[in-house]
């Protein structure tokens, strides 16, 4: 496949923004290694058994009716594996320990199939051009002593190419984006008057990607979860009144309590919001939407 180096780059990034991913490999849909950097795995047995397991959850997805298939979770003893569509023929796999966030996972995993899936698809099709090329040449004929042979020019599909093994490199983790995060919320819980808990989290699956504050009889990764329901709930509303603006932040007052819901707008945190519990005694609330969207906008996800 033309585009491995691409690719190959693409997964040793993945590997370094999340340090706990022991292998990432992508794979055609019929099972065969386009790229990998999995040291430690047979990565042609992954990518068999990735094929096999994909065709049961298409199957499945199909038959519930919930569409074309995009992701898929295992979850063993020892960690994880997980599985994303890329692009129209290809899947990424990626093995991560199970202390990983599963939301950080995720958030990563979507990205990356998706800028993989254009890298796959790309090369396909740059290969089925230069066959249509081949095919419209005229054929080339030697005349020698011998008998004429006819000469025709071949280009080898893209995903059907034969794949040269890059041996493992070692990568340098970089803990960068989630100490960016744990960062954000250390600040938001020290300049925020008032505030006692405070968590970023992914909305599209309900994982909280970092958290800080809270208390035993308020656990933030629930906390998390159940404020997701309600910021899709809001969104629903909004699609089915046509409304085309966007949310800022979405406030639930309680008698004791202020709990604020700031969805981030920038560059890459589509599908984030920031979570942030206030005590209703001390904290001024005109003043904490004011931090909270200056804290919003320096964040880097």
């Amino acid at each position: 496949m033309d585009a491995e180096p691409e690719v190959l780059d693409e997964l040793r990034r993945l590997r370094s923004r999340i340090p706990q991913l022991t292998g990432a490999l992508v794979a055609s849909v019929d099972g065969l290694v386009l790229a990998e950097d999995a040291p430690g795995v047979e990565p042609e047995g992954v990518a068999a058994l990735t094929a096999a397991a994909l065709g049961v959850a298409m199957r499945l997805a199909d038959a519930t009716g919930q569409g074309d298939f995009r992701e898929l979770l295992v979850r063993g003893i020892h960690g994880y594996v997980a599985t994303y569509a890329a692009g129209r023929s290809a899947v990424l796999t990626l093995l991560a320990q199970d202390r990983v966030n599963v939301g950080r996972l995720h958030l990563e995993g979507r990205r990356a199939s998706t800028r993989i899936g254009e890298l796959v698809d790309e090369a396909a099709l740059r290969a089925g051009a230069a066959q249509s090329r081949a095919a419209r040449a005229p054929t080339r004929t030697t005349t020698r002593s011998a008998p004429t042979r006819t000469r025709t020019a071949r280009t080898p599909r893209a995903l059907d190419r034969p794949r040269t093994r890059v041996p493992p490199r070692k990568v340098e983790r970089t803990p960068h984006l989630m100490a960016n995060t744990e960062t954000t919320l250390k600040e938001a819980l020290a300049s925020i008057e008032g505030a006692t808990g405070a968590a970023l989290v992914d909305y599209t699956s309900g994982m909280a990607l970092g958290t800080i504050g809270g208390s035993k009889s308020f656990d933030l990764t629930v906390a998390a979860a159940g404020n997701t329901d309600v910021v899709r709930a809001k969104l629903r509303t909004m699609e089915h009144l046509g409304l085309k603006g966007q949310i800022e932040d979405i406030l639930i007052t309680l008698s004791d309590q202020f709990h604020l819901i700031r969805l981030l707008t920038g560059r890459g945190g589509n599908g984030l919001f920031l979570y942030l519990v206030l005590d209703a005694k001390r904290a001024n609330l005109a003043m904490a939407r004011h931090q909270l969207k200056k804290i919003e906008e320096d964040l880097e996800v």
